[in-house]
């Protein structure tokens, strides 16, 4: 079947796909991901036809249509990048049919530029065959290929997959040298994050993510992509993103290991919070994620007194700072009576994180020593799915004992929830994945918006849980 005949298009927008195959929910993901998230179910049905043998003729049919010469490739001015790509992910991809994506493929020469490279070195085939997730995003960004793909050389040792990965993405998209941890986001089967994505072809071009930023929704200052391309070349990049911007603001590797030992503070602090995966649902996105003004302070106080505390120490100031920081989200506190660290030297910060450490332990002890119990009626919303291999679930707690179990497994505060719970002027619920706790939800009861949603120690939800506390809160009635 060649590509270029019309019932082609039709076959292939009448087969099944399932996109979740080459989307890695561990991947790190942006609010660029969730707008773009219907660009996947267009463009991965197309990319390979689905049939690798379409894309890669037998010899019979190779002789009898030679692949035309290579379309001149034609590099866009540095600064219309940004724009260009933009539109090109926003408009041409997500907006676009299959059909009309693979015609436009076909015209650009891309899929007679891929036949005829795979013909040359067989590597190719075998690599697409087995790293189909980054071949897809590879199509994806066809149009800011700077080389033809049939003027590829493999690299001189092919055993291992990842040296011809970085040797696709260094011949496709680098002009100007790359981070070396932005090759990991290629590696692997999976689908890559089209944020790191995007970075390669804007990096490896030479435009500046920092005049990029704006446009994509991130938060790049000009001189963090110097630090990045210093980042230790064994991180994977949303490590080695972490890692520039605490050096930037003046941090060290000890600072940066602080911060990563903690899953509240583990964070892309270029990206803005992570939104929900739709806009009509009632989540108050300000409430409920770490804000980076906060995480940038953080950093900003602990290079400051990196001698003044060890590292068991500095946990215990991590957890009570991330108390602190929640509880006036949720609160919706003036920025004037939130939590700062500003004059704050570390003896008294100590003592007041020893204090939260001792608060916590406390109500445990006294919850299990059989004080009073308080229990509340359940309201009906706890709610179960299964994804795949996954069940999700999300459970009321409706006693004291429950908030206790929650917070101690959790490590934070929810146990100090039980009177407002009893007084029906807030609800709590458990996140869990195959009955394990992910996170602890805090719920208005009157809007049924998410007020609060934080796991182990406050960290921010990870991305697939966010989208299943999506899907629940479109189950309750407004």
């Amino acid at each position: 079947m060649r590509h270029e005949d019309p019932s082609a298009h039709d076959e292939l927008d009448e087969q099944p796909y399932d996109v979740d195959e080459f989307w890695d929910p561990g991947n790190a993901a942006g609010p660029l991901d969730f707008h773009l998230q219907r660009m996947w179910e267009q463009v991965l049905s197309v990319a390979l036809a689905p049939s690798l043998a379409e894309l890669f003729p037998d010899a019979e049919r190779a002789a009898r249509t030679p692949p035309e010469p290579p379309a001149a490739t034609r590099e866009l001015p540095v600064a219309d990048l940004p724009a260009a790509l933009h539109r090109h992910l926003d408009t041409a991809i997500a907006r676009t049919t299959r059909r009309d994506y693979l015609e436009q493929l076909r015209q650009a020469g891309a899929l007679d530029d891929i036949r005829a490279a795979a013909q040359a070195h067989p590597v190719l085939g075998r690599w697409f065959a087995a790293q189909r997730g980054p071949a897809v995003m590879m199509l994806v960004l066809a149009p800011f290929w700077l080389r033809p793909l049939r003027a590829w050389t493999p690299p001189a040792t092919t055993t291992d997959l990842d040296d011809v990965t970085d040797s696709l993405v260094d011949h496709l998209f680098a002009k100007y040298p790359l981070p070396a941890p932005l090759y990991h986001a290629w590696s692997g089967s999976s689908l890559p994050t089209l944020k790191w994505a995007c970075w390669t072809v804007l990096l490896g071009h030479g435009a500046s993510l920092h005049k990029a930023a704006p446009l994509f929704g991130w938060q790049v200052t000009t001189r963090f992509t110097h630090h990045l391309l210093s980042a230790p070349a064994n991180y994977e990049i949303a490590d080695a993103v972490m890692w520039a911007e605490v050096a930037r603001l003046g941090g060290s590797a000890r600072e940066y290991d602080r911060l990563a030992a903690h899953p509240a503070y583990r964070s892309d602090p270029t990206s803005g919070p992570a939104a929900p995966a739709s806009d009509d649902v009632r989540w108050d996105e300000e409430r409920t994620n770490t804000t980076p003004a906060f995480w940038r302070a953080t950093v900003g106080w602990l290079a400051h007194h990196r001698d003044e505390i060890d590292d068991a120490e500095c946990q215990r100031l991590l957890d009570w700072a991330m108390h602190r920081h929640t509880e006036d989200l949720a609160a919706a506190r003036d920025e004037a009576a939130c939590f700062s660290w500003h004059g704050r030297v570390p003896a008294a910060a100590l003592a007041d994180a020893i204090r939260y450490q001792d608060f916590l332990q406390g109500r445990t002890r006294a919850g299990r020593a059989g004080s009073a119990p308080l229990a509340w009626k359940r309201r009906g919303w706890d709610w179960e799915q299964v994804q795949g291999d996954v069940t999700w679930s999300v459970r009321e707690l409706v006693t004291d004992k429950e908030l206790l179990d929650e917070g101690w497994t959790m490590r934070h505060c929810v146990s100090s929830y039980s009177y407002a719970c009893s007084r029906g002027e807030t609800t709590i619920f458990t996140l869990r994945r195959d009955g394990a706790r992910c996170a602890t939800v805090q719920v208005d009861p009157q809007t049924r918006e998410i007020i609060q949603a934080r796991g182990v120690r406050n960290r921010n939800c990870a991305r697939d849980e966010l989208e299943v506390l999506t899907t629940w809160l479109a189950t309750l009635a407004p």
